[in-house]
C-alpha cells in the first residue's frame, strides 16, 4: 500500500493529501532539495507526484498565490494568508513541501540535491 501524507499551510486554509512512491523516511525516497534562488530561500524539501498522486482536502492551487521566475517553467505556490511555501508544479509533476507535513522526522529523510540554479 502506498503511503499517504497530509501537508498544510500554517493557518490551515490549504490542506493536501499526497501519495509519493515510497515512505518519506525510506532511504530510496530521495526528497529533492533544489538550490535555485526561491527554493533555497524558502527551504523547500520536495516530494514529487503525478497529477493523480494528490487531492486537496481544503483550499487548492486556486487559493494559493503563485510565483514564477526565470524561464517560468515551474510555479511556486504559497499561502497568501500565512506565507507557507507549500507546493510547486510544472512539466506534469507536482511537488509538496515535506516541511509542511506534520509528524515526519526530517532528520530521517534522504535528500537528493538538484541543481535548479543551473537552469
Amino acid at each position: 500500500m502506498d503511503p499517504t501524507y497530509t501537508a498544510h499551510c500554517h493557518c490551515g486554509a490549504n490542506v493536501v493529501k499526497f501519495t509519493p512512491p515510497k515512505e518519506l523516511t525510506d532511504s530510496e525516497a530521495k526528497t529533492i532539495v533544489c538550490n535555485c534562488s526561491i527554493c533555497a530561500r524558502n527551504g523547500y524539501m520536495l516530494q514529487f507526484v503525478g497529477p493523480d498522486g494528490f487531492e486537496w482536502e481544503k483550499g487548492g492551487f486556486e487559493g494559493l498565490s503563485e510565483y514564477k521566475f526565470g524561464k517560468e517553467a515551474i510555479s511556486h505556490y504559497f499561502c497568501p494568508t500565512c506565507g507557507t511555501s507549500l507546493a510547486v508544479s510544472g512539466m506534469g509533476m507536482y511537488g509538496f513541501n515535506v516541511r509542511a507535513v506534520d509528524g515526519v522526522d526530517l532528520d530521517k529523510i534522504t535528500l537528493k540535491p538538484y541543481d535548479g540554479a543551473a537552469l
